[in-house]
């Protein structure tokens, strides 16, 4: 018996069991850690506040689909703002090898607590897409957009940041989770990893 035809044999067979398949190998499942909201006040200074669950990202996945970029974050707790000073914001920004950065919001509202998503620029020009879909579940606690790759330009890679944030607007005062640092988050989202097509 020739052991060493044998042997790659055995170690091919293995490499093609252990190689990721089509549906591994353009998503991506982070983990955020718990308890690390952050209060940010008026003078845009923050405080943590471990105890508050509400908006408390512990789940993120980015799935780069054949024709979808499907993004979702699940929390420890997730409520609908309750009255019409109160607004919610979670927000998608996306970063490709193929156009600007894309921010998609997706705001709720107590009179809208199923949101509305939008889709910008960095400066705030609305950029139009037709076929972006999305879920809020305040009973399981997580958030979900789609948006069509044409409208990124069929990019070859994504690079994702994420971020939750409920506030007051008669001012400027909230709470914030950016699930890519445990603590207080910089100005934007921190990116996750390339996830590739």
């Amino acid at each position: 018996m020739n052991t060493t035809r044998s042997g790659g044999l055995v170690l091919a067979t293995l490499l093609a069991v252990m190689a990721p398949t089509t549906a591994a190998a353009n998503t991506h499942r982070g983990m955020d850690a718990a308890q690390d909201v952050v209060q940010f006040h008026e003078d845009q200074t923050t405080t943590p506040v471990p105890d508050r669950a509400d908006g408390d990202i512990l789940r993120t996945s980015v799935r780069h689909g054949k024709r979808q970029v499907t993004l979702a974050m699940s929390y420890a707790n997730l409520t609908s703002p309750s009255s019409d000073n109160e607004f919610g914001m979670h927000i998608f920004r996306i970063l490709t090898n193929r156009q600007p950065i894309r921010e998609l919001r997706l705001e709720t509202t107590a009179t809208r607590p199923y949101g509305t998503l939008t889709i910008e620029t960095p400066n705030g020009h609305a950029v139009k897409c037709r076929g972006q879909r999305w879920t809020v579940s305040y009973a399981r606690h997580f958030v979900r957009v789609s948006v069509p790759r044409r409208c990124l330009g069929r990019p070859r890679w994504v690079r994702v940041g994420m971020a939750t944030a409920k506030a007051n607007t008669t001012r400027f005062a909230g709470y914030i989770d950016d699930a890519g640092t445990s603590g207080a988050p910089g100005l934007e989202p921190k990116w996750g990893p390339r996830v590739y097509r």
